[in-house]
């Protein structure tokens, strides 16, 4: 009988342990995307940095990207909810060539899942 209380009281303490660690991250509202360099930056850097790195990443050619996100500015697509056609490309090309699912390439871009499959 005491093996059975001392059990009954560990499952308490850990069940109340829990609570408390929900309700405090709840309150607390921890910020999720805090990385140095946003999903724009990173962008950023492919687009001014080395040709390859696109090529790497993306797996398209610089030059092939600056003339896909001319292209299609040119049939009057432009960003959406703060997100530049050149991200929304990156994200895109990016999950292609990774196959990451939605919420690893939102997390790499610093966007919630469901902004990246938008």
């Amino acid at each position: 009988m005491a093996a059975f209380l001392q059990v009954i009281g560990v499952l308490t303490q850990v069940t109340y342990e829990f609570m408390i660690d929900r309700i405090t991250m709840c309150h607390n509202q921890i910020p999720y995307h805090t990385f140095v360099l946003s999903g724009e930056g990173w962008v950023q850097e492919l687009i001014t940095g080395h040709p390859q790195c696109m090529q790497t990443e993306l797996g398209i050619h610089w030059s092939t990207f600056i003339v896909l996100i001319k292209a299609i500015q040119d049939v009057s697509l432009w960003s959406l909810h703060h997100v530049s056609i050149e991200q929304q490309v990156s994200i895109f090309l990016y999950t292609m060539v990774t196959g990451l699912p939605c919420t690893h390439v939102g997390e790499h871009f610093q966007w919630s899942s469901g902004m990246v499959t938008k």
